[in-house]
């Protein structure tokens, strides 16, 4: 029977190249170190990230309703 090819933890070419866009620098921080928040910083956390985003999406939500409104009241 014929062995099946195994590619865990091989890199044919590395495509993290210095001046790429998406170039990182290797870390010396493993990744498996990861910040541990409890349940109040995660909830902070969560809350800033929604504070963020609900300006945009309101804004977003706002001018498909213009449109909507433009379609209904002026062009039909």
């Amino acid at each position: 029977m014929k062995e099946q090819f195994n590619d865990k933890d091989v890199t044919i070419a590395d495509m993290n190249v210095p001046g790429m866009p998406w170039y990182r620098k290797r870390s010396k921080v493993s990744s498996k170190e990861r910040v541990s928040l409890n349940r109040r910083e995660r909830w902070a956390a969560m809350i800033g990230v929604f504070e963020a985003i609900f300006p945009i999406i309101m804004i977003y939500a706002a001018g498909i309703l213009l449109i909507f409104l433009f379609i209904y009241f002026i062009w039909l």
